[in-house]
């Protein structure tokens, strides 16, 4: 998967711009996309990171790290 796709996923499933309906039409696409990335050990090794060391990661600029945050928050919440 191309870190476009995975950037644009992100963006789509952000909460604050969907409604709940919204969310759930998503959540296939969202969940095709973490199996893609579970291929790669990298993405493998960041399912034990916490939220905190996510977000520093995603500040730094790791695109696996934002979608996984974003994966958690939407599956967390809805």
């Amino acid at each position: 998967m191309e870190n476009s796709e995975i950037q644009a996923l992100i963006a789509q499933a952000s909460p604050d711009n969907l409604s709940q309906e919204e969310i759930h039409k998503l959540l296939p696409g969202l969940d095709s996309a973490y199996d893609a990335l579970s291929q790669s050990q990298k993405f493998n090794d960041l399912t034990i990171a916490s939220d905190a060391e996510l977000r520093e990661k995603s500040s730094q600029g790791s695109i696996e790290s934002a979608f996984l945050l974003a994966y958690r928050h939407i599956h967390n919440n809805y």
